[in-house]
């Protein structure tokens, strides 16, 4: 090391943070989610020298530029394998896919993925009918429900007459007997 010659670029290799603007990611369909990405990542210590000669840049360029371009690549060559309604229903698939795919382009330079998250967010638009398709399941579900309890109590009502008809048959049949059981016996005397 010659002081005025030489240059010392310090890399840290312990979990670096970093959270990225919001960026659009298109759907299958075309439907527009955003997305606030954060990464925890390091640099594996033996590669140090080998990024420097690839990036010849230091940390934070390489954070604004490489990692955040594989980010969004990852980021959008997922989404558009998803349409809005799949995308909400397998939202850790989606973060699986995004995480493994950024793996795959950054770590063969050097560096670790420790986390990912997306801060994924749908359109309002898309949120709203979700919602409305919700409550309408639901409102379904509970008219369904209360024709159930209908027929239920229509049965029971049923079942009750069918009970109280049993029983004014019996109880006929037994005056009927009685009756002629008593004009029988008149008839003897």
């Amino acid at each position: 090391y010659l002081p005025w010659v030489s240059q010392i670029y310090e890399w840290p290799t312990y979990i670096q943070h970093k959270e990225y603007d919001t960026i659009e990611v298109t759907m299958k369909g075309g439907t527009i989610f955003k997305a606030a990405p954060a990464i925890n990542y390091n640099v594996i210590s033996d590669s140090v020298s080998s990024i420097f000669e690839t990036f010849r840049r230091g940390l934070p360029d390489i954070e604004d530029g490489f990692l955040k371009t594989c980010m969004l690549e990852s980021f959008r060559s997922t989404a558009g394998e998803f349409t809005p309604d799949s995308l909400l229903m397998n939202r850790q698939l989606f973060e699986t896919i995004v995480r493994e795919r950024f793996i795959a382009q950054v770590k063969p330079k050097g560096f670790l993925l420790a986390q990912l998250t997306s801060n994924l967010t749908p359109p309002p638009a898309l949120v709203e009918s979700f919602t409305l398709k919700n409550k309408a399941v639901q409102n379904a579900q509970t008219e369904e429900n209360r024709v159930k309890i209908s027929i239920a109590q229509a049965n029971q009502k049923i079942a009750t007459a069918r009970g109280d008809s049993a029983e004014l048959v019996i109880r006929a049949q037994s005056e009927s007997k009685a009756y002629e059981l008593q004009h029988m016996y008149r008839d003897w005397e």
